[in-house]
């Protein structure tokens, strides 16, 4: 069954040093995208070129390569074809240690070759996580743009009305805020000069009372 969940044609990277593996790689694929544009690097040097040249929906590799190994392949990618997903095809990858650093690297994930009946599904969930991840940074963008031009409508409201109180009272908002902080000054000052805080008058001017003589 042909998939529905991507479009066609796709375009796909595929690096692998053997000619069998290609044949048989690229025999899968088409059962599932049969107008997907397959670029075929059998060697590093075309590996470099093709990933420097073109974009693609996905990059498919071998672990195993004669000069370079597979994460040489997916830190290249990375570099380069940030969002791309990027999948090992390989023969073995029983090594924990390796998996683990593959996907800290970033790599999508991996198939077996023995299991290339995966390799569609596997496909078909690395490009729509990616496009999913595509749609919620556009949207997330288109947000940010529609709060950016509200803040600008409100700044000329805002604006807008600043300009039409100084036409009625004959002061400018940084005026009035001025005088308001002069005005606030002011109540601080005579609230500390408060009559209780000055000496008594009376009790200053008291004459002292005589004491009759015994």
């Amino acid at each position: 069954m042909k998939s529905e969940n991507l479009s066609s044609p796709l375009s796909i990277l595929l690096l692998e040093d053997q000619r069998t593996d290609v044949m048989l790689v690229s025999q899968t694929i088409r059962k599932e995208f049969p107008d997907a544009s397959i670029e075929v690097a059998q060697d590093w040097a075309s590996y470099e070129e093709l990933i420097q040249q073109e974009s693609f929906d996905i990059i498919l590799s071998d672990f195993n390569l004669p000069a370079h190994n597979g994460l040489d392949a997916l830190v290249l990618a990375r570099s380069i074809l940030t969002h791309t997903p990027f999948v090992f095809v390989t023969g073995a990858l029983d090594d924990e240690e390796l998996v683990a650093k593959s996907i800290l690297r970033g790599a999508t994930g991996y198939v077996l070759k023995k299991n290339l009946g995966r390799l569609p599904s596997a496909m078909t969930k690395a490009i729509a996580k990616k496009r999913a991840k595509r749609a919620k940074a556009k949207r997330k963008a288109e947000l940010a743009e529609k709060e950016h031009l509200l803040l600008d409508e409100l700044r000329a409201i805002l604006t807008r009305a600043n300009l039409c109180g100084q036409s009625v009272i004959g002061r400018t908002m940084d005026e009035l805020l001025a005088i308001k902080k002069q005005a606030d000054c002011c109540e601080q000052c005579s609230r500390k000069e408060t009559p209780d805080s000055f000496p008594s008058v009376n009790n200053s001017l008291a004459k002292p009372t005589n004491r009759p003589e015994d």
